[in-house]
């Protein structure tokens, strides 16, 4: 297929995140790449379909959903479109399960697939501009193949654009998606620069193709990738963590290092909008879970800065402050952080400790406790303690952020184990969402996932 004809948005009317305004016709693809200046447009649109709306797959929707999902979050409302994530019980023909799920990142997949075939094809666009561009876009399509997975499991693993082979495509294996990831961020490495290739830290560098890399060593057991790489960049002196944890979440924070711009230049983040009420009367959309308010220690800095609360009634309801601006303001004070240093030494504790270098491992994680005020531990635990202690440290790092919880519990195998003594209704099944209805409608070639 040799048009782009989505390119085409409506999202340029926040011309303050992009670098240039789009040609008026961005149709066909060798106009789009005529140009780095066009190129670039292209580029920007795929970051503009990003941020587009509120709860969208990569604006809000995995921190709301997955937290819901999992054992940290609750929505006192009871609103039909959260009570099925809350309570597992998901249907195939569920609304958001299909647009936000699975349309939206494959939409973005489609977007990066169609400008690295524009920019492998074009004889215009320089050599050095190539490069980058083709970089930014494998880490966001391995960012979007990484939630996929995560979610449903298996999935179709569309690289091209030509539609007619990609509707029929059969689920391709997680394995087989998981080296597709690997393949294209170690790739991506080479290609991208050193420093940030435009304002803030809003296009992806090699620290961010590096991050997201180091998860997916995780993530598959790749123990010392893991480790060596989130090592470097500790070590790099780019990031440092903030000790200030009511700034963390702030644009340009120390410690980001690849974060999205907010819809418009007065908007703030999704994720405050949704979790900080307007006011000081109301209950809140959604509040933290009993089982993770006692994790926190009286002296932990995270629940002092990152947790907030209202009184109604007389009944007390915590949420989620990490992003601490729901309203419009300019200029806008908060982006959506999607990966940031914290990660990068909690990777490092736990593949150290399977690695079975403990003292290494306890190292990295008395950085992230000392950084919360909270006592290191004063003696070298066992490795099953050790990997404990970093989950009970991943839970409290990462509250209410782009669904880390419910990955974790999936990854390390103790979702059963957890989820059935807090949630009535759990099933193992409900560990993968089921394949949106409307998908299999049309692609006959797609099975559902077991127990829907």
């Amino acid at each position: 297929m040799k048009y782009l004809f989505f390119i085409v948005i409506f999202f340029w009317s926040c011309t303050g995140f992009v670098d240039i305004d789009p040609p008026s016709q961005l149709v066909q693809t060798k106009e789009i790449f005529k140009t780095d200046e066009t190129a670039l447009s292209a580029v920007n649109g795929v970051y503009a379909q990003m941020r587009y709306a509120n709860l969208a797959f990569a604006n809000g929707a995995m921190s709301v959903y997955l937290g819901l999902s999992a054992d940290e979050l609750e929505n006192p409302g009871a609103s039909s479109v959260y009570a099925p994530y809350q309570d597992n019980a998901l249907q195939s023909e569920t609304t958001t399960l299909n647009t936000t799920f699975w349309t939206e990142p494959y939409h973005l997949i489609y977007r990066t697939n169609a400008i690295m075939e524009g920019l492998s094809e074009s004889t215009s666009v320089t050599e050095s501009a190539k490069r980058q561009f083709t970089g930014e876009m494998l880490v966001v399509r391995s960012l979007c193949y990484f939630y996929l997975v995560n979610v449903f499991g298996d999935v179709p693993l569309i690289l091209s654009t030509d539609y007619n082979a990609n509707a029929q495509l059969p689920r391709a294996p997680l394995q087989e998606i998981y080296e597709r990831m690997i393949a294209d961020l170690e790739a991506a490495i080479p290609l991208l620069s050193d420093t940030y290739p435009s304002g803030g830290k809003l296009r992806p560098n090699k620290a961010v193709a590096k991050a997201l890399l180091a998860r997916i060593y995780l993530y598959t057991e790749k123990w010392q990738q893991a480790v060596s790489l989130a090592e470097e960049l500790i070590k790099s002196g780019q990031f440092e963590l903030n000790q200030n944890l009511s700034h963390a979440f702030a644009i340009n924070s120390t410690e980001t290092i690849w974060e999205i711009a907010s819809r418009n230049e007065s908007s703030n983040t999704a994720e405050g909008i949704n979790f900080v009420p307007h006011s000081e009367t109301v209950v809140p959309a959604f509040t933290l879970a009993t089982s993770l308010i006692v994790d926190f220690e009286d002296t932990d800095k995270r629940f002092q800065d990152w947790v907030n609360v209202n009184v109604v009634n007389g009944k007390i309801y915590y949420y989620p402050f990490k992003y601490r601006n729901r309203n419009f303001s300019t200029p806008v004070t908060e982006y959506n952080v999607v990966l940031r240093l914290a990660e990068q030494y909690l990777i490092a504790a736990e593949a150290n400790s399977h690695l079975e270098k403990l003292s290494e491992a306890m190292t990295m994680l008395n950085l992230i406790r000392e950084r919360a005020g909270i006592k290191p531990y004063d003696r070298e635990l066992s490795k099953e303690a050790c990997l404990m202690a970093i989950a009970i440290e991943r839970r409290k790092e990462f509250f209410a952020e782009w669904g880390h919880r419910w990955l974790d519990l999936k990854r390390t195998k103790s979702i059963n184990a957890i989820l059935e003594q807090r949630k009535p209704s759990w099933r193992p099944e409900a560990a993968l969402f089921p394949i949106p209805f409307n998908q299999i409608l049309t692609n006959s070639n797609l099975l559902q996932n077991a127990g829907y």
